[in-house]
């Protein structure tokens, strides 16, 4: 069985980044966060810090884009 729980929230603005490890840490003991290049060069280094303030950051995966036809 597997089961996917997520947030019931979506947050957005200046400076929320800082907050994430807080709003992850009610759903699990790590996270996996996921974005592409220019995501995470901007907000990585921050979003890592928030997690490891409450939580195990597992990875901070940068995604792969596909171009569709």
């Amino acid at each position: 069985m597997y089961s996917f729980k997520s947030p019931a929230a979506y947050v957005q603005g200046r400076g929320v980044v800082t907050e994430l490890g807080d709003r992850v840490a009610p759903l699990g003991s790590s996270a996996l966060v996921i974005g592409d290049e220019v995501v995470l060069d901007i907000v990585g280094d921050r979003a890592r810090t928030s997690l490891n303030r409450r939580t195990t950051p597992k990875s901070l995966d940068r995604a792969i884009l596909l171009p569709q036809n």
